[in-house]
């Protein structure tokens, strides 16, 4: 109930950034003789003071240029007709505008930033419809005599009806406050870039970016940061402002500009731009190069690091800004061909980055999965004073089936297990049947699909969690929970049938056999305590190998790993 309310904002700026990623689409391609545009007032008044960033978009004059005549305005007006209550076509100008929560002394406010949606429609609407969903959820008051909607619950959300051609949508307190203001356009850095950039373009985005460097301070930032970009930590001190403006429609440009503290301060920053892009660069080829060694049949990567390669350094010369005083600058324009070959470069671009997002989701899905499994064995742990052997044996100790059987009523697997016959092997007649019914809980998502095939293994050996003939209790683990690894994430040509008792054979002497190349950069290991972590591939295998036993007495720092 109270989620509607508070996916309207989301809603609508989806679809407000359709209308311009259309427009931009319909930009780069040919097109007759343009028409001057005329000179259009932005609404300014509807901005709160202290605003740290706002955006502001013109869908109706996007939606209706003949540059946009091969989107689907239609798809588009229907979504949002049924969705949110209008027709975006009739949306002449979007205000978005952030304000940072207050707060005291430096480092991350304890709140998130607040929101301000300010809607102006070229035809008057119908209140009875304009987000009706959401007002469902909301209780009705009066603000200057306008019906005024904020959420029962967490008033986070608010939706003011001005006029019938105006709407106010977002926190509570910055539309009392914008309402109740009179007078002249308030003050403040981002208004005064605003009312200097006028007229406005089709997009429009101004950010002061001086509290924002604030919020977060150097060191923070070089912890979140992977050592090739940690330079990126030393732009927020050099930067004040950010301003963006592009046309989609007539005479078709963008420009962004970053203004720095002082001409010193664009010289540096011009340099750490530069080092950036030429280091992620080098990450890129290097992430793409180690799919392809993952993957013999992956085609795409190998031949995307050889583009990445060949024309590298020829984008990032063409992306560098130009500098001048304290202001770095990007202009580009989608006349012609010109902007084709960018269309297509940057799509060649983003084909990495949409892999790498990929595997990163792959990833975050392998940590799940391990975490499920450590609850699972914990779980067990709780109902028979011990955790799981390696293997579920007959009286005479032969391994007959996989720890990973006993484990599945823990993990909601009771008809499954109930199937097994646990006195008979796993390649008898019946057991092996059952191979292909594999939970996806046991699979790698990174790991080529075969089926049957688990990628999570214990390491079995002397002094390890898992070890033949023994089973492990809580008290066993010397070494502590969190300094002790229970699961494995093996490389995907060493995984073993699921239902097989067979693990990862632990050799102190090369202890890392087998691991390092799950996932790009290395794998994913449960941990006693039920955490999961990642492990680099070049980790030092004797603090590998103190990881895997339970009471040698040796402590590890995680730093090390």
């Amino acid at each position: 109930m109270k989620r509607s309310s508070s996916q309207v904002g989301r809603k609508l700026l989806l679809v407000c950034l359709a209308a311009v990623v259309g427009g931009a689409v319909a930009a780069f391609l040919p097109r007759p003789s343009l028409a001057q545009q005329a000179q259009r007032q932005g609404e300014l008044s509807e901005i709160p003071s202290s605003a740290v960033g706002v955006m502001v978009v013109h869908p109706r004059r996007i939606l209706t240029a003949p540059e946009s005549e091969l989107m689907p305005i239609e798809v588009i007006s229907a979504v949002c007709e049924k969705e949110l209550g209008f027709d975006p076509v009739q949306l002449s100008q979007m205000t978005a505008s952030i304000v940072l929560p207050q707060q005291e002394g430096a480092g991350p406010a304890s709140e998130p930033p607040r929101v301000l949606l300010a809607l102006r429609f070229s035809a008057p609407q119908d209140p009875e419809k304009l987000f009706a969903e959401a007002r469902m959820n909301m209780e009705k008051e009066d603000l200057a005599g306008k019906p005024f909607y904020v959420e029962k619950y967490r008033q986070e959300w608010g939706i003011y009806m001005a006029d019938p051609q105006s709407v106010l949508l977002g926190h509570p307190a910055l539309i009392r406050e914008v309402v109740k203001r009179t007078g002249d356009v308030p003050s403040g850095p981002v208004i005064q870039m605003l009312q200097e950039m006028q007229p406005l373009s089709d997009f429009v985005a101004v950010v002061h970016l001086e509290p924002l460097a604030q919020m977060v301070p150097e060191p923070m930032l070089q912890m979140m940061l992977p050592p090739p970009l940690s330079a990126a930590s030393e732009i927020p001190p050099l930067v004040s402002s950010l301003r963006v403006q592009a046309n989609f429609t007539g005479d078709s440009r963008c420009r962004v500009m970053i203004f720095a503290k002082d001409a010193s301060a664009a010289e540096k920053l011009e340099h750490i731009l530069e080092q950036l892009l030429r280091n992620a660069k080098q990450m890129m080829i290097e992430r793409l190069e180690n799919e392809a060694a993952m993957d013999q049949d992956d085609v795409v990567s190998p031949a995307m690091a050889r583009y990445i390669a060949r024309v590298g350094n020829r984008i990032i010369a063409e992306i560098m800004p130009q500098r001048k005083d304290n202001a770095l600058a990007w202009e580009f324009s989608t006349e012609g061909r010109p902007g084709l070959a960018l269309a297509g470069t940057m799509v060649g671009l983003l084909l990495p980055a949409v892999q790498s997002a990929r595997e990163a989701a792959r990833r975050a899905q392998s940590m799940n999965n391990l975490k499920q499994l450590a609850l699972a064995l914990h779980n067990y742990h709780d109902m028979h004073r011990h955790f799981p052997p390696q293997a579920i044996t007959d009286k005479n100790g032969k391994p007959l089936l996989s720890w990973r059987v006993a484990l599945l009523p823990y993990l909601e697997c009771n008809t499954l297990y109930e199937q097994f016959h646990l006195d008979e092997p796993w390649d008898s007649p019946h057991n092996s049947a059952l191979i292909e019914q594999m939970p996806e809980v046991f699979r790698n998502p990174s790991a080529p699909r075969i089926p049957g095939i688990a990628h999570y293994l214990g390491v079995v050996g002397k002094g390890a969690f898992f070890e033949e003939g023994k089973t492990r209790k809580f008290a066993d683990i010397r070494d502590g929970t969190s300094n002790t690894i229970m699961l494995v994430e093996v490389d995907p040509d060493r995984g073993v049938i699921w239902t097989k008792p067979e693990d990862l054979p632990f050799n102190p002497d090369n202890p890392l056999d087998g691991l390092g190349h799950a996932h790009p950069g290395g794998f994913n290991a449960a941990f006693v305590d039920g955490s999961v972590r990642f492990i680099s591939a070049n980790v030092d295998p004797e603090v590998f190998r103190r990881l895997i036993t339970i009471a040698d007495g040796e402590v590890v720092d995680p730093d090390r790993y």
